[in-house]
């Protein structure tokens, strides 16, 4: 970059990904060629690629780096040119030198001149409208009544003028009143608006325009056009005028003298007077039925047969009023489901765990081995007709056999069908109205609705369950709790099953309950963190927010989970079970501290990037714990300002 020296760019380092240190090499090309813009934007490429690689500490810097390189490339980044000049605007046209009057023609003594005078012509016409073409020699017909005058030579033909004096004859003024042509006082026109062009003109005085000389031979006979002018605003008459009543116009056709009007063009039809009625004419009786007018008999006469007017419309019916549409129920937050894995933490994660040295589940409670029960027979609903139904009442449960369809229940879709038929026989048909509460049974089967499931006495909603959907709710050791289940906005209807039918289809179809088990711990080890010392401060955006980047881990008796000296770099939160501090490195060290449900392990330790002070292992019983790995735990730190509290409590 000229007037400035050569800016250091980050260069790759030894951990960076491949597509960090290819990003950088690229941006370093890119900026000894001059392609500033370009460099930091493969800067920029090279911070994203190192989030996906969840090294935040790049990221911080390599963003860094791209902010400081455009602020220097647009500090000394040349002015931007002075925008072009907008186009001049087209000259003026020349305004056309106005025409010279013609001379006053000399006209003989005994000659009237034919000239008709129309409002609408001339200069006083409105803006934009051309006037009326001059009629030649050859356009006007013979005049029908009186005996033929002798024309004048053709330069005494005008055009229309402007109602100014002129040399014309005096009409008397009974023939115009006759001839109904009668116009209001002429008054001179106001001047007409100039031209944009011709602004420099408003001082000359109006001129009359003169047509060009006549052509040599005579046109075509063309239909002479009417212009429709707007009659200017009524003005009371002078007190010695005696003004006709108002007539409607006729367009005068005839070419005669002014003086003499066309008899065709003075038919007068005054309007009658109008008046309502009830009455129909006789070509139009049968075919439209008139009601009489109301205060009106029937019988009385019409008032007049020679106008036939309409009666009044009727109103238009009023739509009817739209009922009113119930409030929508609040939609809750969407859970993420924690994903289960059975794979212990790598050691840079700080937790190490022995999940393949843990008991098989089992169901908590007595485990009774019973043998698969024969093919029963479907169960039927008992009526329930004798019961009162209330005024909100539960979704219908119908008497029909209940027919698991594995198309529909995919997670019962491997199971056999005698195995799917004795579930349901050992099944219990429930229904639940919506926002109604009820203790969760160990097996839920939905068949119709959705409902929710929830720790006992809180109203963080742990999953949703819908139609088709199955799931384990019982608590599995070290798990713990009771849990309740809400109707949805619907309401729900599901089959419940308790613990013998868990086992009977673990026998049937063991890998159907270990597919279920998993989300059954994903559900308890909330449930327990709610309960815990920390449950308050786990608000829904808290939650949500470690719940996306962490996932449940079981962990098995005795497992060790951080190691005395080594640093402590992962966020562990207890949800089930304990994680006790031994005295030493061996299992069979006295325990110093017991970490139960809701506890955090190190949390101190955590914040200050200490190693741990002593060996945690799980309890007897193992534990539930949710572990967020390092990348995630320092991105919470940053985004969730909450958590950084918490852990300062703990």
């Amino acid at each position: 970059m000229p007037g400035v020296a050569q800016p250091l760019l980050p260069p790759p380092k030894d951990g960076d990904p491949e597509d960090v240190v290819w990003a950088l090499q690229t941006a370093d090309t890119l900026w000894k060629r001059g392609e500033y813009s370009d460099a930091i934007a493969w800067i920029r490429r090279a911070a994203n690629a190192a989030a996906d690689a969840e090294a935040d500490l790049r990221v911080i810097e390599l963003a860094k780096a791209a902010a400081d390189l455009a602020a220097l490339v647009e500090a000394f980044a040349p002015p931007a040119p002075p925008p072009p000049p907008p186009p001049a605007a087209p000259p003026p046209p020349a305004a056309p030198a106005p025409p010279e009057a013609a001379p006053s023609p000399r006209v003989p003594s005994g000659i009237d001149i034919d000239v008709e005078l129309t409002p609408d012509e001339g200069p006083s016409s409105a803006p934009g409208r051309a006037p009326a073409p001059a009629p030649g020699p050859a356009m006007r017909p013979k005049p029908p009544g009186p005996p033929p005058r002798p024309k004048a030579p053709p330069a005494a033909r005008l055009p229309t003028p402007n109602p100014v004096p002129s040399p014309l004859r005096q009409v008397p003024f009974a023939e115009v009143a006759s001839a109904a042509m009668i116009e209001e006082p002429a008054m001179p026109p106001p001047a007409p608006q100039p031209l944009p062009a011709l602004r420099n003109l408003d001082s000359l005085e109006a001129i009359p325009s003169v047509p060009p000389a006549p052509p040599d031979f005579a046109p075509t006979p063309m239909a002479m056009p009417v212009a429709r002018s707007v009659p200017p605003p009524a003005e009371p008459p002078p007190p010695h005028v005696r003004v006709a009543p108002e007539v409607p116009r006729a367009v005068r056709s005839s070419t005669a003298p002014f003086g003499t009007p066309d008899p065709s063009s003075l038919r007068v039809h005054a309007p009658p007077a109008l008046e309502p009625q009830t009455t129909i004419p006789d070509e139009f009786a049968g075919a439209i039925e008139v009601p009489p007018r109301p205060g009106r008999p029937a019988s009385e006469p019409p008032v007049s047969a020679d106008v036939v007017t309409s009666a009044p419309p009727l109103a238009p019916p009023r739509p009817a009023p739209r009922a009113p549409t119930p409030p929508m129920g609040s939609v809750p937050p969407p859970r993420v489901s924690l994903k289960p894995s059975a794979q212990p933490l790598a050691s840079e994660d700080g937790v190490q765990s022995h999940v393949s040295d843990a008991p098989p589940r089992t169901a908590q409670g007595a485990a009774v081995h019973i043998p698969l029960a024969p093919k029963a027979p479907i169960v039927e609903e008992t009526p329930l007709g004798h019961l009162a139904m209330p005024a909100l009442v539960a979704p219908p449960i119908s008497g029909r056999a209940v027919l698991l369809d594995p198309e529909q229940f995919e997670v019962l879709a491997d199971v056999p069908d005698d195995a799917r038929e004795a579930l349901v026989a050992a099944s219990e048909r429930r229904a639940l109205l919506p926002d109604e509460v009820a203790p969760a049974p160990p097996m839920i089967i939905v068949l119709h609705g959705e409902l929710e499931v929830r720790a006992r006495g809180f109203s963080t909603r742990l999953d949703a369950i819908s139609a088709g959907q199955v799931r384990l709710l019982v608590p599995i050791v070290p798990a713990e709790g009771e849990l309740d289940i809400v109707g949805g906005s619907k309401g729900a209807r599901f089959l419940a099953l308790g613990v013998a039918a868990i086992e009977r289809l673990r026998e049937a179809a063991p890998w159907v309950v270990q597919e279920l088990e998993p989300v059954s711990d994903d559900v308890h080890v909330v449930a327990g963190a709610l309960r815990g010392r920390h449950g308050a401060r786990l608000d829904g955006g808290v939650l949500d927010a470690i719940l996306r980047r962490a996932k449940t881990m079981r962990l098995a008796p005795g497992s060790k989970v951080v190691k005395q000296g080594e640093p402590v770099r992962a966020f562990i939160l207890v949800g089930a079970g304990e994680l006790t501090i031994r005295g030493g490195t061996e299992e069979s060290s006295p325990v110093l501290e017991t970490l139960d449900p809701g506890d955090i392990l190190y949390a101190a330790e955590l914040l200050g990037r200490q190693p741990a002070p002593a060996t945690v292992r799980a309890g007897d019983r193992g534990a539930l714990v949710i572990v967020a790995t390092r990348a995630a735990t320092e991105e919470l730190m940053v985004t969730v300002p909450p958590l950084l509290e918490m852990l300062g409590e703990a």
